[in-house]
C-alpha cells in the first residue's frame, strides 16, 4: 500500500459512483401518505424536460429551498436499492429518504408547479441483475412492492436503473420493463416509466428494449466517459473528441442508430468532474500511471471553489470543459481537474434541443450548490433564448480592436444583457444588450482566435454560448516559393513563385533587372504565380517578389537571380 497521502479527500468521493450506505442518513421519520400523484391536467408543459436525479444524500433541510421546481419538470428521488428476491430493505437510507417528510414536502411543492416525481429503483451488479430477471418469482415481487410504495408517497411514476447487465439478459430486461409499465399505468394512467442506460452501444441495445417494451423515456447517462484509470485524461462528458468516438454527439448517433426515438430520450449531463495526476500541464495531459499515484478522483461541483483558488483556469474547446491545472508539491506531480461549468453545460444542453430530444437530465441534484449559472441556462431552454446570428468585423484584422455584431431572439422575456469572452472562460461584465458591440482581442500571437458571445433576458436566464471566428494578423505574408529557371520551349526566363499568409494573399509585387540597370515594376496582381521574362538566356537576370495580405500588409521581398 502505498504511504502517499490520498489523491483526492474522502469526501469528495462520495458515492458519485452511486455505492449505497457511504453518504450520512437523512432523517428517518415517516409520514403517511399526503399526496396524490399529478393528473394530466396538472402537469406543467415545457419546451424541452429538466429531469434531475435527488441523491438521498443530498436530501436535507436546506434541499426544499434550494430546488429550481420552475425550471425542472421531472424529480428522481434516488434511490431504493431491492433484492434479488425482489423485497426491498426498509431500513436503508434510500429508502428511509423516498418515505421522510423532507421527500413528502419536496413532492407537495413539485407538484404545485406541475412537476413529476418519480422514484428511482437501482441494481448494479451484473449477478445480482441475472438472478432478478430470471427469477420466476423476483419480477412480480419486485412490482408489487414499488407500486405499494408510490402509492404511499403519491409519486409520478418511477425510474429503473440497472446497471452491469449482461447482454444475455437483454430480452429479459425488456421483459421486465414491459410488465412494470402495465402495473404503473394500472396504478396512474398519466404515470411515466423511465429507465436509466450507459452511453455505450450496450446502454443503446437496452434503452431499444426498453422503448419497444412501453418506457416513456430513457436517460442516457451521458458521463463517465473517462474513469479513475484513463490515460490521456479529460472531459468526463466530452462534446466531441479527437477519436470522433466515445463522445456526447457519437452516443446520441449510437442511440439513433439502435432506434431509439429522440423524442423518448434524456441527455443525462454530470455536475461532477474528476481529477487526476498528470504528467505535464497540457491539455489532455497522459497521467501518472504508477501506482504511488493511483488514479483519478470524482469531485463535485460544489466542492471547487477552494479549488480553483490555488489553481490555473483553462478551457478545452473540442471536448467543452473548464480544465483546472495546479502543481501538487506534497506529492511533486501535475494535478488536473475537468468539469463543466455553467458556460460549457450550454453547448451539451443545446445539444439535445437541436436534436430534438425529450429533455436534459442530471446526476445529480445537489451537486452544484453555491455554484452559480447552472439553472439560467437550463432555464433558457424553455423560453427559446438564443444568440441568433453573430459576426465580427474586421472578419480579418491587424488591430486588436473589433466590433461584434449580434441578434437574438427569445420566446419569454426580454434580452437585457450580453457578454463576451475571449476563452469562454474569463467574461466581460454583462453589459446592455446591444446590436453592435466593440470587443478587444488578447495581445497574443497572430491566430484564428474565437470570440465567444452570450446574452441574458429579464429573469435572469443566459442563452448558449456563440462563438465566432476572426483571424488576428499582424504580419505581411511569407514567401514560401520562387524560382527562376530557362525555359527553352518559351525561349524566355520563367519565374515561380507562392507566398502564405494567416489572413491569405491578395496580391504580389513582381520586380526584375537585366544587369545592373533599374528595377521594373512587371506585375501585381492578385492572382499571378509565374512570371515571363523575355530576354536572351545568357542575360543576368535578378528578380524580387512580395506579396500583400488580406488585411493590407506587405511581406518582405524575397530575392533570386541567375549565376
Amino acid at each position: 500500500m502505498s504511504t502517499r497521502r490520498p489523491f483526492l479527500a474522502s469526501a469528495l468521493a462520495l458515492a458519485l459512483l452511486v455505492t449505497p450506505g457511504v453518504p450520512p442518513s437523512p432523517p428517518t421519520r415517516v409520514l403517511a401518505q399526503t399526496n396524490a400523484p399529478l393528473q394530466p391536467g396538472q402537469v406543467a408543459s415545457r419546451t424541452i424536460g429538466v429531469f434531475g436525479y435527488l441523491p438521498y444524500w443530498e436530501l436535507d433541510s436546506t434541499t426544499d429551498a434550494y430546488l429550481p421546481y420552475a425550471v425542472l419538470d421531472t424529480i428522481a428521488l434516488f434511490g431504493v436499492a431491492f433484492r434479488t428476491d425482489g423485497s426491498f430493505n426498509t431500513t436503508d437510507a434510500g429508502y428511509r429518504a423516498v418515505t421522510s417528510d423532507l421527500a413528502a414536502t419536496i413532492i407537495r411543492h413539485a407538484h404545485a408547479v406541475g412537476d413529476r416525481v418519480i422514484v428511482t429503483f437501482e441494481s448494479f451488479n451484473a449477478d445480482h441483475n441475472a438472478q432478478v430477471l430470471s427469477g420466476p418469482q423476483a419480477p412480480g415481487t419486485f412490482i408489487t412492492n414499488a407500486i405499494a410504495l408510490l402509492k404511499q408517497i403519491g409519486a409520478d411514476g418511477l425510474n429503473i436503473d440497472i446497471e452491469g447487465l449482461s447482454g444475455t439478459y437483454f430480452d429479459e430486461y425488456g421483459t421486465f420493463v414491459a410488465a412494470v409499465r402495465d402495473a404503473v399505468v394500472a396504478y396512474d394512467p398519466a404515470a411515466q416509466v423511465s429507465v436509466a442506460t450507459n452511453s455505450s452501444t450496450s446502454g443503446a441495445k437496452m434503452a431499444a428494449a426498453a422503448v419497444a417494451n412501453g418506457a416513456d423515456r430513457v436517460f442516457l447517462m451521458g458521463y463517465g466517459y473517462r474513469s479513475a484509470g484513463s490515460d490521456p485524461v479529460g472531459s468526463i462528458d466530452p462534446l466531441l473528441t479527437t477519436s470522433g468516438t466515445q463522445n456526447l454527439t457519437w452516443s446520441l448517433d449510437t442511440y439513433a442508430a439502435n432506434g431509439v426515438p429522440a423524442q423518448k430520450l434524456i441527455l443525462g449531463l454530470p455536475l461532477y468532474g474528476r481529477q487526476w495526476p498528470t504528467v505535464t500541464p497540457a491539455l489532455r495531459s497522459a497521467r501518472q500511471s504508477t501506482a504511488a499515484y493511483g488514479g483519478g478522483g470524482p469531485i463535485f461541483v460544489k466542492d471547487l471553489p477552494d479549488a480553483a483558488t490555488r489553481m490555473s483556469v483553462g478551457f478545452d474547446p473540442l471536448e467543452q470543459a473548464v480544465v483546472l491545472t495546479g502543481w501538487d508539491a506534497a506529492d511533486a506531480t501535475w494535478t488536473q481537474i475537468y468539469y463543466d461549468d455553467a458556460a460549457t453545460l450550454a453547448p451539451k444542453a443545446q445539444l439535445a434541443l437541436r436534436r430534438g430530444l425529450a429533455g436534459v437530465g442530471l446526476w445529480a441534484l445537489g451537486f452544484d450548490r453555491g455554484r452559480p449559472g447552472y439553472w439560467n441556462v437550463l432555464a433558457s431552454l424553455h423560453r427559446g433564448l438564443e444568440v441568433s446570428r453573430i459576426a465580427v468585423a474586421p472578419a480579418s484584422t491587424r488591430s486588436l480592436s473589433v466590433t461584434v455584431t449580434i441578434g437574438w431572439k427569445s420566446a419569454g422575456h426580454a434580452v437585457t444583457g450580453v457578454r463576451l469572452s475571449n476563452d469562454a472562460t474569463r467574461w466581460s461584465a454583462w453589459r446592455r444588450a446591444a446590436a453592435a458591440i466593440p470587443w478587444t482581442l488578447p495581445a497574443s500571437p497572430d491566430a484564428l482566435r474565437t470570440i465567444y458571445v452570450q446574452v441574458r433576458d429579464a429573469s435572469g436566464a443566459v442563452s448558449t454560448i456563440r462563438p465566432v471566428d476572426v483571424v488576428l494578423d499582424r504580419h505581411g505574408p511569407s514567401m514560401t516559393t520562387l524560382t527562376l529557371a530557362w525555359s527553352a520551349s518559351n525561349a524566355k526566363w520563367v519565374s515561380t513563385f507562392r507566398a502564405t499568409d494567416l489572413s491569405g494573399v491578395t496580391a504580389y509585387q513582381f520586380c526584375y533587372r537585366i544587369g545592373t540597370g533599374v528595377w521594373r515594376t512587371l506585375e501585381r496582381s492578385p492572382t499571378g504565380t509565374m512570371v515571363r521574362i523575355g530576354t536572351a538566356k545568357s542575360a543576368r537576370i535578378a528578380i524580387e517578389v512580395r506579396a500583400r495580405d488580406a488585411v493590407g500588409l506587405w511581406g518582405s521581398w524575397r530575392r533570386v537571380a541567375t549565376p
